[in-house]
C-alpha cells in the first residue's frame, strides 16, 4: 500500500489504524483476515482513493457485534453519498435517508428515513386490507384432510412427505456449514472446500424445493402430535407451562393442510386432491390477510406505572399525556410489548428504582422494551442481552426510535449461562440496576451469578414468573447472596426485587 500511494512505513501503519489494524496485525496475509478484518481492509482501501460514492451490498453480514459497531462508525465517518441494500434493520434505521422498494419489478420512492417508510407500509396494508375485494378473491377454502386415500394419493402424498423431509435436512445441512464457515474463517483452503460444499447442498433444496412446487402444491403443512411434543421438550426451558387446552388439542392429531383459490382452478385441485379419499375432510374459507401487521390493530398505546406510556411506532404522531414519558415502540417478532402482566410489573420496578447516571443491565432483553425505558428515564447506560440474535436489532431499532445511540445502549446476542466469553465482558462492570424478565427455570440459576455484576447499593428486578414458582425463585436468590425486598403481583404473574445480603 505504501509503495502504490507513496506513502511512509509510518503513515500506512497510522492509516491502518484509523482502520482497527494495529500492531503486529499489519503484517497479516489477507487470506488468514476473518471476515470482519477483510470489510474492514476494503474500506480502508475505498476511502483511500477519497470516493464519493459508496455502495454496500449486505456491509453487516456474518459479522461479529464489534466489527459490526466498527463498520457502522466508519460508514457514519463517511461524508459522500451512500448507496446500500441491507436487512440490517438498524443499519438502515441509522442511514437510511431514502427508501428504494424493489417489488415485482417496480421501484417505488419512499424520500423517508426507515421507521417513517414501515409507518407508509403499515399504513398501504391496513389500507389494502380495509378496502372491498372482487367477489372471487375475498376468500380461500382450505382443505383439511388425513393422510389417506387410493393407492395413487398415498404414492403422491409420500412422496410429498419425503420432499419435506430432504428440505429440512438440506436446510440444516446448509446451517452447519455456515457456521464451519464461520469457525473457519482464517483457513483459505477449508474455506473454500466448505463453500463448495454449502454450493451443492443449496442446489439440491433448490431442487427440491422444485419437486414440491411441480406437484402443484403451495402452503402445505403437516401437523402430527409427536412433532408438537418434541417441540415442547426441547424447549422446556423457556416457559413454565404449556395451555393444557392446546395439548387437548393437539391429542392424536395427524393431518395435512394445503390451500387452493376460491376460483375454477382451485376447485378443480381441490377435487383431484379429494378423489377417493375414504375419510372425512373439512374445508373452511380463510379471508386474505397480512399477518404481519394486522396484529397492529390490537397493540394501542398504553399507560403503565407512574409515568410511562409504551406506544406503539405507529401511533408515534398521536399526543402523550402530560407527564408521561413516551417509549416508543416496534416489537417485531421478539417479545416486549408491555402488554403482558409480567412485562408492566418490570416496568414498574424499573420506574421505581432507575437513577439518572445509572448503568442498566438487561437479561433476556427481547425487544429491549425494559433497558430502553430505564435510558428514556435517565440512565445513562445500559448494556443487554438475548438467546435470539433477531433481538439485537429489534432492541437497536427500537432505541433509535427513542433517540438512544449506541454511546448508551449496547446489545449483545448469546446465552449467559453457557458463553463464558459473554460472561466475562457482562462481568467485568457494576451495575446498580439488573433486570431479567424471562422464566423461572432460567433466573434460578442465573441467581449464583447475579452477585457479582450488581452494585453494594443496587436491585436485581426479575420477572417472568408463574405465581406458585415465586417462592422457588425466592429461595433460589436467597441461597445465592441476595435477599428479596419486595414482591409484585398481576394476573397470576410475579416479579420479585432482591438485593445484597
Amino acid at each position: 500500500m505504501a509503495a502504490k500511494k507513496g506513502l511512509s512505513a509510518q503513515s500506512a501503519r497510522n492509516r491502518l489504524a484509523a482502520y482497527d489494524f494495529r500492531g503486529e496485525d499489519v503484517f497479516k496475509p489477507v487470506s488468514v483476515l476473518s471476515g470482519g478484518e477483510q470489510s474492514r481492509l476494503r474500506l480502508c482501501m475505498l476511502m483511500d482513493d477519497e470516493i464519493n460514492f459508496l455502495i454496500l451490498d449486505e456491509p453487516t453480514n456474518h459479522l461479529d457485534i464489534d466489527s459490526r459497531e466498527w463498520i457502522e462508525e466508519a460508514v457514519e465517518a463517511y461524508d459522500g453519498t451512500l448507496l446500500f441494500v441491507s436487512h440490517d434493520r438498524y443499519f438502515i434505521n441509522r442511514f437510511a435517508t431514502r427508501i428504494w422498494e424493489l417489488t415485482d419489478g417496480t421501484i417505488t420512492d419512499y424520500p423517508c428515513g426507515f421507521a417513517q417508510y414501515r409507518q407508509m407500509k403499515a399504513q398501504e396494508e391496513a389500507e389494502k386490507a380495509a378496502a372491498p375485494k372482487p367477489e372471487k378473491e375475498r376468500e380461500k377454502p382450505a382443505a383439511e384432510r388425513p393422510q389417506r386415500g387410493n393407492k395413487a394419493q398415498q404414492a403422491a402424498r409420500r412422496q410429498l412427505t419425503i420432499c419435506e423431509r430432504d428440505i429440512a435436512r438440506a436446510e440444516e445441512r446448509i446451517a452447519a456449514l455456515e457456521a464451519d464457515m464461520e469457525a473457519a474463517a482464517c483457513d483459505y483452503e477449508k474455506l473454500n472446500e466448505l463453500v463448495g460444499q454449502k454450493d451443492a447442498a443449496q442446489a439440491e433444496l433448490d431442487a427440491l424445493c422444485a419437486r414440491l412446487t411441480g406437484n402443484g402444491v403451495t402452503g402445505l403443512a403437516i401437523e402430527d402430535e409427536e412433532d408438537f411434543k418434541t417441540f415442547l421438550e426441547q424447549n422446556r426451558q423457556y416457559w413454565d407451562y404449556v395451555d393444557q387446552e392446546l395439548l387437548d388439542r393437539m391429542a392424536g392429531v395427524c393431518r395435512v393442510k394445503f390451500y387452493v383459490t376460491d376460483d375454477d382452478h382451485g376447485r378443480e385441485q381441490l377435487a383431484r386432491y379429494t378423489q377417493g379419499l375414504d375419510c372425512e375432510y373439512t374445508t373452511a374459507p380463510l379471508s386474505e390477510n397480512d399477518w404481519a401487521y394486522s396484529w397492529q390493530k390490537y397493540y394501542k398505546p398504553l399507560v403503565v406505572g407512574e409515568r410511562l406510556y409504551v406506544v406503539p411506532e405507529w401511533e408515534k404522531d398521536k399526543p402523550v399525556p402530560e407527564g408521561r414519558v413516551p417509549l416508543y415502540l416496534n416489537p417485531g417478532l421478539t417479545f416486549g410489548t408491555g402488554s403482558h402482566a409480567s412485562t408492566q410489573l418490570c416496568l414498574e420496578g424499573v420506574e421505581e428504582h432507575t437513577r439518572p447516571g445509572d448503568r442498566v443491565l438487561d437479561l433476556g432483553c427481547g425487544s429491549g422494551i425494559l433497558s430502553i425505558a430505564a435510558l428514556c428515564l435517565g440512565a445513562g447506560y445500559a448494556a443487554a442481552v438475548d438467546i435470539d440474535p433477531k433481538a439485537v436489532d429489534v432492541a437497536y431499532e427500537n432505541a433509535a426510535l427513542n433517540g438512544i445511540g449506541k454511546d448508551r445502549y449496547t446489545v449483545r446476542a448469546g446465552d449467559i449461562l453457557t458463553d463464558r466469553k459473554l460472561e466475562a465482558e457482562l462481568g467485568g462492570e457494576k451495575y446498580p440496576l439488573v433486570l431479567a424478565n424471562i422464566v423461572a427455570d432460567v433466573i434460578i440459576p442465573l441467581s449464583a451469578w447475579v452477585p457479582q455484576v450488581l452494585s453494594q447499593d443496587g436491585v436485581f428486578l426479575c420477572s417472568g414468573i408463574i405465581a406458585p414458582r415465586a417462592q422457588e425463585v425466592a429461595d433460589a436468590l436467597a441461597r445465592n447472596g441476595l435477599k428479596v425486598t419486595k414482591k409484585r403481583e398481576k394476573n397470576g404473574w410475579a416479579a420479585l426485587e432482591a438485593v445484597l445480603a
